[in-house]
């Protein structure tokens, strides 16, 4: 199953915010060259692990938003993510996937402080 896109990229950015201190910040804020590599970063996760986000979606009934804010969460170590989700199977080909990306962070530019960044 091929990933929508644009839903995976949306709850990939609303985890980004909701766990910044962006609390004024949307999805809309972010610089269109973060866009273009968040949008990058999560296709590449679709695409190596087509075979196992499938099997994500149909134990755990979640949507695509929500593993791209899995997504999000996993790589950067926060307290819930790919694992935990149905008793017995965490996910594991997903969780060091995402490890493996490395952790971001999420700025604001100091010259343009209404812009939103990851770095």
């Amino acid at each position: 199953m091929k990933l929508n896109p644009d839903s995976f990229l949306g709850g990939y950015l609303e985890a980004a915010l909701w766990t910044s201190e962006l609390d004024e910040a949307t999805i809309f804020d972010f610089d269109p060259d973060t866009l273009a590599e968040a949008r990058e970063e999560c296709d590449v996760f679709d695409l190596a692990n087509e075979a196992a986000l499938e099997r994500y979606y149909e134990k755990t009934g979640r949507t695509e938003a929500s593993a791209g804010h899995d997504l999000w969460l996993t790589r950067n170590g926060h307290g819930a993510g790919f694992w935990g989700r149905i008793a017995g199977d965490d996910f594991p080909e997903l969780c060091e996937y995402a490890k493996g990306m490395g952790e971001r962070y999420v700025f604001t530019h100091d010259a343009d402080p209404t812009k939103v960044g990851i770095e």
